[in-house]
């Protein structure tokens, strides 16, 4: 059989940045990297192939994969093979499985765990199960692995049972604003004064403001309330724009990429294009600094 491939959605309305996405081992595995909430996490979603030997080298492709980021990693799909074959398969089985070894290097090597497992340590409980010449069969071959170190961060870790298929749905949480932060202090960007928008917003915080009675009755407390306001739209609008930045940014990126394939192709090639957008991507990186 021939049937493979991946996907991940993503709401369009969330705070998700998506920096770039690849495919690999034709379709078996995607890599994601996002930035959410200030934190650059790498999603690899999986589909491991059914044959024990062609697993073995795609575990051990997929840690390499994860071995280049140093991003905190979230893993989900189908592994295609479970890692306890007493809590995690019915009926259980001591059947060898030479893929297990690598998949278990992988979660020890690069710090990651079974996340389900981990909240409901002796639950048995599959996500995929069939009936064949009226034996049934059942395993938890669908999983998530994560950074040890987002564990705290995980909210829930579900089994839903689903009809329309053998497979069932198993959910991941998180709560990505629990990640430790300095304490530090924050620094009004002047820069921001020069941006329209931003003092339009700005505008209408102060005027909403005023309409409360704490500013004929108790100025100070007031101003403390409004300085307050100003520093969380002031973050609020920045990352807003620097979510857009980074968008422009890759967009650039891509152009030129493709304007220099063109340079090289075409021997009249002409360079105006090229020069403008470059230009363009540096007055973008000049900014930055």
């Amino acid at each position: 059989m021939n049937r493979r491939g991946v996907s991940c959605l993503i709401n369009g309305n969330s705070d998700i940045d998506v920096v770039n996405s690849s495919t690999f081992c034709d379709g078996r595995l995607l890599q994601i990297n996002i930035i959410v909430d200030d934190q650059a996490i790498t999603i690899f979603n999986v589909y491991a192939p059914c044959n024990s030997s062609e697993r073995k080298y795609f575990f051990t492709d997929l840690q390499e994969r994860i071995a280049k980021t140093t991003n905190q990693v979230i893993i989900g799909g189908d592994f295609n093979t479970v890692l306890n074959t007493y809590l995690d398969k019915y009926p259980p089985t001591t059947y060898p499985d030479q893929s297990r070894k690598p998949l278990n290097d992988l979660m020890l090597t690069e710090k990651l765990t079974d996340i389900w497992r981990h909240r409901n340590d002796d639950v048995i409980a599959f996500t995929r199960s069939r009936i064949v010449n009226n034996v049934r069969s059942a395993s938890r071959i669908d999983r998530f692995l994560l950074s040890n170190s987002l564990i705290l961060n995980v909210s829930h870790c579900n089994i839903f049972n689903y009809p329309f298929s053998d497979h069932d749905i198993i959910t991941l949480r998180l709560n990505l604003s629990l990640f430790p932060r300095g304490s530090g202090v924050w620094i009004f960007n002047n820069q921001l004064l020069e941006d329209d928008d931003f003092c339009l917003e700005i505008g209408e915080v102060i005027r909403s403001m005023k309409m409360h009675t704490d500013f004929e009755t108790n100025f100070l407390e007031w101003y403390d309330n409004l300085k307050g306001k100003i520093k969380y739209q002031s973050i609020k609008f920045s990352k807003r724009k620097q979510r857009k930045q980074r968008k422009v940014k890759r967009i650039l990126e891509k152009k030129i990429m493709y304007e220099k394939y063109k340079a090289q192709k075409f021997c009249d090639y002409n360079f105006t294009r090229l020069q403008n957008l470059e230009d363009e991507l540096n007055n973008i990186v000049s900014k930055k600094r």
